[in-house]
């Protein structure tokens, strides 16, 4: 984790390394638009398969401004990260999510990943779930024949 918000800042400023990743929150309509699930599944992954990472939503990467997350859509913008780690990834992780509201700035949760090598619960590496197995049961003819069909990611 980041000593401070000062240095957190700065890091913004840096714009993104292979440990923080920043993303905006798109949101149409009350509705989170951006990032997708597998965008921020895809980014858990690599850090859990490296030595780990920041990912901080609420930052436009381009321009490393601050844009920050509305107040009444954090708790959706934190089921959507628990869900892409809980979801979209296998073996899935605990993520350790923290909100903070910088100076002059909205507030906006930040995520963290520690996934060094005393932390992992498995050898395994992390990786995407199959495409198929987010389909209800009924749809598929055997898991066999999906698996077939769709390999996985």
């Amino acid at each position: 984790m980041l000593a401070n918000r000062g240095e957190l800042l700065a890091k913004i400023r840096l714009g993104e390394d292979s440990f923080l990743e920043l993303k905006e929150v798109r949101l149409a309509g009350g509705k989170i638009r951006g990032p997708a699930q597998d965008d921020l599944a895809d980014e858990l992954a690599a850090f859990a398969n490296s030595a780990g990472g920041v990912l901080l939503l609420g930052v436009e990467d381009k321009a490393r401004e601050v844009v920050g997350i509305p107040i009444e859509r954090l708790d959706a913008v934190e089921a959507l990260l628990r869900q892409a780690c809980e979801d979209s990834l296998r073996p899935p992780l605990a993520p350790l999510i923290e909100r903070l509201t910088l100076p002059d700035g909205p507030p906006w949760p930040i995520w963290t990943s520690r996934c060094g090598a005393g932390l992992r619960r498995s050898k395994q590496p992390i990786k995407r779930r199959d495409c198929c197995r987010s389909w209800p049961w009924p749809q598929r003819t055997s898991k066999a024949a999906c698996t077939r069909r769709w390999p996985a990611c």
